[in-house]
């Protein structure tokens, strides 16, 4: 990035804060395009080394933290197929020496930590580990708020990842700890959202705090919660505090608490039918969540057939809330106009013959270049797992999500899409081509079972004894009675495929 060595007298003079003052929130995120904007003045007023410095500030205000990976937590904010953002590998030796001369000059808390935390990153300086801790912590009392509470939790929270790794019984790490029992104080079970459920997630992913006040708590909080019918907290503070039971060794708290925990589902699901638009769907998802969270907890079979009851009752009547998701009107007119154009002025037999040549099915190598190219494309479709329901309204399968970890559900995702853009190349066949096809040989000629037995006579497809069948089933098709010949023709198929492949073995026995 900087393309010469950055001396101290290059820093010392210049007020690094002032280029942020005007930032509408202390955070990195509205940091660096403030730091870019300056650079671009700096750079217009021929200041080249203070415009590179500004362009280095920005770069690495603009990482994106990244709390699930705590050894390598600066990933680029925006990563494209060929291209991306900024990224602290990009960093060369010269960028952090400049970053390590700049980062003593710092005031501005959110700033000083990014600095001081790349280094620790980057260089594994311990000092300025020491430094980012401190300096989170500060940013995390300024982000302070119950209420837009994000912010100011993961500043806390990478604060507490860096002193872990520099150890639990240094002065950082009971710094961090001691930071957030005295903000759970402060909110004194009065907390409006969840800022108090991630301070409590944290105390039990380290082991600290005291199990039997904070188990008090985390049930004050539910049980008030409950009260005011914000069930989506109360289950979050009810599955804190069986963690809270369990960290006491009690078993049958946890029990308890878990299952005051799957009851908030039921009481949704209630809430929901209650509502001005009651759900039956979304109830039966709620119903759904419940029985899972019992079973889990287990002894709790009556209940859980109870629910059961009630889930097979909601999803019969989810059924009528199901709607119809279309892509809009595709035109398939030049389609028809071709088909028509294929059959027109042939001779009843040719007709009948090009109609089996018309169009070709996707090959499957095709289908699956298709379905990977859309999954890039349109990336947030893929992020949840679907189901399928029958029409009782009952989950009878899932397809896991493109983007799962799992390498045998992105294959099993993988095929579930190459088979429903099948079924769409499907739809399109037949209305397109098949369908105008067969009526265009209706309209210009009468086809007849002798017509069509022709085609199944001789035909190494067809068994001997069964051309009748085919045929029937093939003239039922050609005047739209598709019940019929599905009945008649579906059997013929899976006898045709076996008999083929027992020839196939016969014949290389005789060879």
């Amino acid at each position: 990035m900087l393309s010469k060595e950055i001396k101290t007298e290059d820093v010392n003079n210049v007020d690094w804060d002032e280029f942020i003052k005007s930032s509408e929130k202390k955070e990195c995120y509205y940091y660096y395009s403030l730091f870019y904007e300056a650079s671009d003045r700096s750079q217009f007023k021929k200041e080249i080394v203070m415009n590179e410095i500004l362009k280095l500030l920005g770069m690495v205000c603009s990482f994106h933290l990244d709390l699930e990976n705590y050894e390598e937590p600066f990933k680029p904010a925006i990563i494209l197929m060929e291209s991306r953002s900024p990224s602290i590998e990009d960093l060369t030796d010269n960028d952090y020496e400049a970053i390590e001369l700049i980062v003593d000059f710092i005031k501005d808390s959110e700033l000083k930590a990014r600095l001081a935390d790349v280094l620790w990153v980057g260089k594994r300086n311990h000092r300025k580990a020491s430094t980012a801790v401190f300096s989170y912590i500060e940013s995390f009392w300024i982000l302070f708020d119950p209420e837009h509470w994000t912010s100011c939790i993961s500043k806390i929270e990478r604060a507490l990842q860096i002193a872990a790794m520099l150890g639990r019984k240094n002065n950082p790490f009971n710094t961090c700890v001691e930071t957030i029992e005295i903000a759970l104080k402060k909110l004194n079970g009065e907390d409006p959202l969840f800022l108090a459920s991630k301070f409590m997630e944290l105390l039990i992913e380290y082991h600290v705090g005291d199990p039997e006040h904070y188990s008090k708590l985390s049930e004050k909080i539910a049980i008030k919660a409950e009260e005011s019918v914000d069930l989506r907290r109360a289950r979050s503070y009810w599955e804190i505090c069986s963690r809270w039971h369990h960290l006491r060794k009690d078993p049958e708290g946890q029990r308890a608490k878990l299952k005051s925990y799957a009851e908030t589902y039921v009481k949704e699901a209630e809430l929901i039918l209650a509502g001005e638009k009651p759900s039956y769907m979304l109830a039966s998802s709620h119903i759904s969540s419940a029985i899972e969270a019992l079973k889990r907890i287990g002894g709790n079979n009556k209940r859980i057939e109870e629910l059961h009851k009630l889930l097979l009752m909601y999803q019969k009547n989810s059924i009528t809330e199901l709607g119809v998701v279309t892509s809009g009107e595709i035109n398939i007119r030049n389609y028809i106009e071709g088909a028509e154009k294929l059959i027109e002025g042939k001779e009843k037999g040719d007709a009948i013959f090009q109609l089996g040549l018309i169009g070709n099915p996707p090959q499957k190598s095709a289908l699956r270049a298709q379905v990977e190219k859309f999954s890039k494309k349109f990336l947030f479709q893929h992020l949840f797992s679907s189901v399928a329901i029958n029409e009782s309204g009952k989950i009878i399968g899932r397809q896991p999500s493109m983007l799962s970890e799992n390498q045998e559900e992105v294959e099993a995702a993988i095929k579930v899409e190459m088979y429903k853009h099948a079924q769409y190349h499907h739809l399109l066949h037949t209305q397109g081509l098949v369908e105008p096809a067969r009526r265009k040989i209706i309209f210009d000629h009468s086809v007849r079972l002798k017509d069509i037995f022709y085609l199944v006579k001789n035909n190494p497809f067809v068994p001997q004894g069964r051309e009748l069948i085919f045929a029937e089933g093939l003239l039922k098709g050609f005047y739209g009675d598709f019940l019929t010949s599905a009945h008649l023709l579906i059997p013929q198929l899976e006898n045709s495929i076996r008999h083929i492949l027992l020839r196939i073995r016969k014949d290389c026995f005789l060879y």
